[in-house]
């Protein structure tokens, strides 16, 4: 072989080592879109609960106007029970999301990582989430039954 062949095939070579496997970069972009999309979760889920709190409040005061004639009041107390728990646990998931994340970095770096943990301590913080979803979700079921009953009956 020629000396130039040997030279364009080690070039070949150490170029390929250079280069970033294209799945590791398609991966890193999708733990990208997982953050993002997970903070929107988050602010979107305050938000949600925030205004559908807000909300029944106006619609109290504006619609049914006299809460003590109504009926199924229960239901509102839950609703507004839930949308409280819903905004509490949201921004609890913050801090709890980022402590266990921490630790499974704290474990890479110490040369200790787990995968089983890892997947746990992940698992934990999307049932948090879902858990978050579920309150706001029943809460606002729990509000549109107790409009409902009340618009249908004429309070």
């Amino acid at each position: 072989m020629s000396r130039s062949l040997l030279q364009l095939i080690e070039t070949i070579f150490s170029k390929q080592k250079d280069e970033p496997d294209p799945l590791d970069a398609y991966k890193l972009e999708l733990l990208k879109l997982y953050e993002k999309s997970n903070d929107l979760f988050e602010k979107q889920l305050s938000y949600i609960a925030a205004g559908s709190l807000g909300l029944s409040m106006i619609i109290i005061d504006k619609v049914l106007k006299d809460i003590y004639s109504t009926r199924f009041k229960g239901c509102l107390v839950a609703s507004w029970i839930l949308f409280g728990a819903t905004l509490i646990l949201n921004l609890y998931s913050q801090p709890f999301a980022a402590k266990k994340y921490y630790k499974t970095i704290e474990e890479i770096n110490s040369g200790q990582y787990d995968q089983t943990k890892a997947n746990l301590r992940s698992k934990s913080v999307r049932n948090l989430n879902l858990f978050c979803l579920c309150t706001l979700l029943i809460g606002i079921v729990s509000f549109i039954i107790y409009v409902s009953v009340n618009i249908l009956n004429g309070y």
